[in-house]
């Protein structure tokens, strides 16, 4: 019996993985660039760590930490929150969230790239770290009102 648990656990296991990389296979769209063709190439197309940062010309741990950190922040939920939400935003927003969200890049790196102000890049942010902010009560809201019901019908 305990063989049959072990493997139907490691076939649950395999069916959220796979699970798991077709999402991560849709929001790959949501890259631009170099960081998409990394990711793809690693995902996709089977490349390892050694051969992309071979073919960059930096070292391994660089292109590893590179590409581990855009697909957990692919996968998280800031960024996909807001563009969910992109209606609510103005393009030039959704350019900053997708830099510092996503990429991870500073203010100063992403003022000199989208041609604004640090505090322009500085006032974005914020306003959608407070929208995140208000998302993240109201799910919790939902969450505990979801709890509530429940255990009144019980």
């Amino acid at each position: 019996m305990v063989e049959l648990e072990n493997i139907s656990e490691a076939m649950d296991q395999r069916a959220v993985r796979a699970g798991q990389m077709d999402l991560l296979r849709l929001r790959l769209e949501l890259l631009e660039g170099q960081e998409k063709l990394l990711v793809e190439a690693y995902i996709c197309h089977g490349f390892s760590f050694r051969q992309l940062a071979r073919l960059q010309g930096v070292r391994e741990s660089k292109i590893a930490r590179q590409i581990k950190g855009l697909i957990q922040r692919l996968m998280g939920k800031e960024y996909i929150s807001i563009i969910r939400n992109r209606d609510r935003f103005h393009a030039c927003e959704l350019k900053v969230a997708y830099d510092y969200y996503l990429l991870r890049l500073g203010y100063r790196t992403i003022a000199q790239k989208r041609g604004m102000s640090q505090y322009q890049v500085r006032k974005t942010i914020g306003r959608l770290k407070r929208w995140l902010e208000v998302i993240n009560i109201r799910g919790q809201r939902a969450a505990k009102g979801g709890q509530q019901i429940l255990s009144t019908n019980i």
